[in-house]
């Protein structure tokens, strides 16, 4: 059976992640993964 060893969450989309030897898994994925986006009201 594999064993998952480390992991990397990415708090703020497309920004550096983090290294975790444990995580918690929640109904919508990894607890802190991907839970906030930076935007730029003025572009577009």
């Amino acid at each position: 059976m594999p064993i998952l060893s480390e992991i990397f969450v990415y708090p703020i989309k497309s920004c550096a992640g983090i290294a975790l030897s444990r995580a918690v898994l929640r109904e919508t994925g990894l607890e802190f993964d991907r839970n906030w986006m930076v935007t730029d009201a003025s572009a577009g």
